[in-house]
């Protein structure tokens, strides 16, 4: 095994009930002790469970990779309230740059929801801005949907399934420039790749992903390579969602 993700819905939060208590950070150091091992990924971690010690290990231990899976839900102050989520847009915020300053070439991913019930068109904005500053390389976003005995289900102010998908796919429509804008600065850098399997297109090619988890796929193969390597390639070319690399 060359790769190992780390799975939890607060993933961050591992070891604070334990006794003595261990931090997620400390457990991410023991799995890169693991012979053989290249990479480590996690997933989701939470913003109220991210700590200092965790952004330095991250920076320091080569095997983890550059890409947090950070749900947002919400840009705005209010509706992160009525969430329940624990922290506000300049928190998340702050958290994005700490990350930043300390791993220069982090790619940020999330979770959205909107159409939240009572949210306005100006707090659904406060959403997509924080897209825009961070900028997420993509997002998962959904039209707020009520779920059977959850107290958002019985909120007043339910807004129309209509007015949730329009601002659904208005949010999408700009995440799909940020994420081409993010995918167009990789055009000439080199990165290393795990290869993963062959291509849909073409079976006879591979493709890998990169530490900040996009997916490569080679434009040629060499004979040498195989599934479960770790290769030098250089990005030459975007696709809608992808790299083009050559080794």
């Amino acid at each position: 095994v060359k790769e190992i993700v780390l799975l939890g819905q607060t993933v961050n939060s591992y070891g604070i009930d334990l006794k003595p208590q261990v931090s997620f950070a400390s457990l991410l150091d023991l799995v890169s002790d693991i012979n053989g091992l290249e990479r480590i990924r996690f997933t989701s971690p939470h913003p109220n469970f991210m700590t200092k010690d965790l952004i330095a290990c991250v920076a320091s231990n080569p095997k983890v990779c550059h890409h947090f899976h950070v749900p947002l839900q919400s840009g705005n102050d209010r509706i992160l309230k009525l969430m329940k989520r624990g922290y506000t847009q300049a928190r998340y915020m702050q958290m994005i740059e700490d990350i930043k300053n300390a791993v220069p070439d982090m790619a940020f991913t999330a979770d959205v929801i909107v159409g939240f019930p009572s949210e306005t068109r100006e707090e659904f904005s406060d959403t997509v801005e924080v897209m825009r500053k961070v900028p997420f390389s993509a997002s998962f976003s959904f039209a707020f949907s009520p779920r059977p005995n959850t107290p958002a289900a019985t909120m007043t102010d339910q807004i129309s399934q209509e007015e949730k998908l329009d601002r659904l796919y208005e949010y999408q429509r700009v995440q799909e420039k940020v994420s081409a804008d993010y995918l167009n600065s990789w055009v000439g850098k080199r990165c290393q790749i795990l290869l993963e399997g062959y291509t849909n297109n073409d079976k006879s090619l591979l493709y890998g992903r990169n530490s900040q988890n996009i997916v490569v796929n080679l434009v040629s193969n060499r004979s040498n390579l195989e599934i479960g390597q770790l290769i030098d390639v250089k990005i030459i070319e975007v696709g809608k969602h992808t790299l083009k690399g050559e080794v």
